[in-house]
């Protein structure tokens, strides 16, 4: 069956076909999107991030290490 449009016609196996390849592009689209937003910083990043802030303290440190691993 041909679809008509303005100018144009498109049969619906290629109708289906294009839907296919967009829904895949999609796809990948939002997986690269969710790899991108849950990206998990290591320990070492956040234990050199707090001691920008808090100076010495390890134990403050550690605690407020370990309360942001138990709220994940």
């Amino acid at each position: 069956m041909l679809i008509a449009g303005d100018g144009a016609h498109i049969c619906d196996r290629c109708v289906m076909q294009a839907n296919e390849i967009l829904a895949e592009e999609l796809k990948q689209r939002k997986s690269k999107s969710l790899q991108t937003a849950l990206k998990l910083i290591r320990p070492l990043e956040i234990k050199q991030h707090l001691d920008q802030y808090v100076i010495g303290q390890d134990d403050a440190k550690k605690v407020i290490f370990g309360s942001g691993i138990q709220s994940l």
